[in-house]
């Protein structure tokens, strides 16, 4: 039975040696993905560098909890079960480079050769959860990355912009405070608050108004933005021409929509304010369009409510 293999495969780990490690390697092509888990481990802990070519094909398997035991064992196989990782990076299988980015995470410092291959994951590589889990292992390692820097402000997933700006913080790298004042805007709210956390931790603290106006976006504190005044306008504006379609992105842009009547109607209207809003009355969702023209209406936009009318 499969649980007896298993067993099998922890009794042999305490023995130890390498006709343990050849034992186990059977047991590593199991059909029961656990006793493949339970054969890994026992082989890092038997084997150590005997067991690396044993388990390097096991950071492809169709079994993430495989694949994670595998990386563990790896990371815990000295050198050579680190250059094994390093080099798995660039496995032709989304798979393995994510199981051995991930790995290399708990390695941390000691995985500094792999820097640069992994910053090449983060820039470059097609699969979102593989730049996750390399932006994740650069926070572990320690240093400056570029690509982190531009991951953060430029990833077209807001996991890894998320991600990115959790190491940065991480990393407390100072030098990356102005790409995590711009992910304050994101459209994503677990993006904006890791970059909260990461600028909090590099010691920032908002300077001014439209940096004030930011922190206070990024948390959605919509009357706090609307007491900032005119200073936030361009900040809104940016909120205003997000494109999601979904309820809590269009109810995002409600309340960006009812700041800016807000701000109107403190300040007076403007050409700005005008500029910023007409576009609302054309918004995809209907609740957006509906609170821009009352707020056009309320702050005399009249140009912007005859243009709804027609």
């Amino acid at each position: 039975p499969a649980n007896e293999r298993a067993e099998a495969a922890r009794t042999l780990a305490m023995l130890g040696g390498d006709d343990v490690v050849e034992a186990l390697a059977e047991a590593l092509h199991d059909s029961e993905s656990y006793v493949r888990v339970n054969a890994s481990l026992s082989m890092a802990i038997a084997g150590k560098a005997k067991a690396v070519p044993h388990l390097v094909p096991l950071l492809g398997d169709d079994h993430s909890t495989v694949r994670a035991a595998a990386g563990r064992g790896l990371s815990k196989a000295g050198p050579t079960g680190i250059q094994a990782l390093t080099d798995a990076l660039a496995d032709a299988s989304a798979l393995a480079r994510e199981a051995a980015a991930q790995a290399l995470v708990s390695v941390g410092k000691d995985a500094a050769a792999a820097a640069g291959a992994l910053s090449g994951l983060v820039a470059g590589d097609k699969n979102v959860t593989v730049r996750v889990a390399a932006a994740e292992a650069l926070g572990a390692i320690g240093g400056t990355y570029p690509a982190l820097h531009a991951a953060v402000g430029g990833d077209e997933s807001w996991r890894v912009r998320r991600t990115a700006a959790k190491s940065l913080g991480k990393l407390k790298d100072a030098s990356a405070q102005g790409a995590l004042v711009r992910l304050l805007g994101d459209s994503y709210k677990a993006a904006r608050d890791a970059a909260l956390g990461a600028l909090d931790a590099v010691g920032w603290k908002p300077d001014g108004a439209v940096a004030e106006a930011m922190v206070r976006l990024a948390r959605e504190d919509w009357k706090g933005v609307a007491m900032v005044g005119p200073p936030a306008i361009d900040l809104l504006g940016q909120t205003v021409t997000e494109k999601g379609v979904d309820k809590l992105s269009v109810e995002r842009r409600v309340r960006a929509v009812e700041a800016l009547e807000i701000i109107g109607e403190n300040h007076g209207p403007s050409a700005k304010l005008g500029a910023v809003l007409t576009p609302c009355l054309a918004d995809l969702g209907g609740p957006v369009r509906a609170a821009a023209a009352r707020a056009c209406g309320r702050v005399e936009l009249k140009s912007a409510a005859e243009n709804l009318l027609g």
